[in-house]
C-alpha cells in the first residue's frame, strides 16, 4: 500500500492519521461520558460506538505506515 510513496510523503499520512486519531480519539471520550451518565441514571447504555472501531482500523493502518516507512529508511540508510 506505502511502497509506492516516499518517505516524506508516508510521514505526510502518519500526521494524517494522527490528526485524525486524536478526533476519533476527541468523540469517543465523550461517548463514553454520555453513557456512564445514561448508564447512571437510566440504566442504559450505547456501547464503544463506532469510533472504537475506526480507531482500530486507523491504528492498523498506522502501523503498517510506520513499517514501510522503517523498512525504506533503512534501505536508504543501507546505500
Amino acid at each position: 500500500m506505502y511502497s509506492h510513496m516516499t518517505c516524506s510523503e508516508i510521514s505526510a499520512e502518519l500526521d494524517e492519521m494522527n490528526a485524525k486519531e486524536a478526533g476519533l480519539s476527541h468523540l469517543h471520550t465523550r461517548r463514553q461520558y454520555r453513557d456512564n451518565l445514561q448508564a447512571r441514571f437510566l440504566q442504559t447504555g450505547q456501547g464503544d460506538g463506532e469510533e472504537a472501531g475506526q480507531i482500530a482500523v486507523l491504528r492498523g493502518k498506522r502501523k503498517a505506515a510506520i513499517t514501510a516507512l522503517e523498512q525504506k529508511r533503512s534501505l536508504h540508510s543501507g546505500l
